[in-house]
């Protein structure tokens, strides 16, 4: 499906995240406790799984099924001084929005305090953002834009969103005539 700029998706955003947790009551003391984002389901094990729990951030759920004996790839040492490191073969990080500027400070400051590493917060283009890990040691992205990303139009050419100085064919296609070609 090929949709010009503006033109209505059918996507309303995303669900959810599914991830796995050594400790899911660590991860509960986390997410609800810490955090603030609150406990939205506790469901037993299943068949094929194990107990999973659900957490609602606004319109978004970060879901995590429990598994005891689960090797779960982690930042290396000293990641938060020299910024976000890849890590080959799996998932890098999520992103989660907060309401406001006040929110996001106010978070980075509750983190610190409770002994969680944390990146300073900084912008990138209109973004604050600042990045630490869970109990977990899964890399979570805070962040805050001054505007509601979800209600914005698509613009190519808003500068902030659209800096590529080098962007793909597809991009440039965009850019050009507001939709790819058939």
């Amino acid at each position: 499906m090929n949709h010009t700029a503006n033109e209505q998706s059918p996507w309303r955003g995303a669900h959810h995240l599914s991830l796995v947790t050594r400790d899911l009551d660590a991860t509960v003391r986390f997410y609800h406790g810490l955090l603030g984002m609150p406990l939205f389901g506790a469901m037993g094990p299943r068949q094929n799984h194990g107990r999973h729990y659900l957490f609602k951030a606004g319109h978004f759920i970060m879901h995590f099924f429990e598994q005891p004996d689960a090797e779960i790839p982690t930042p290396p040492a000293g990641w938060e001084k020299h910024g976000v490191a890849f890590l080959p073969g799996t998932y890098q990080h999520v992103a989660v929005e907060l309401a406001d500027e006040t929110a996001l400070l106010d978070l980075h400051t509750r983190l610190s305090a409770a002994g969680v590493t944390v990146t300073d917060v900084t912008s990138e283009g209109p973004i604050r953002l600042f990045y630490f890990t869970d109990n977990n040691g899964i890399l979570i992205e805070a962040n805050w834009t001054p505007f509601d990303t979800f209600a914005m139009p698509i613009n190519y050419s808003h500068s902030d969103l659209f800096s590529d100085p080098n962007p793909t064919p597809a991009v440039q296609e965009l850019i050009r005539h507001g939709r790819l070609g058939d």
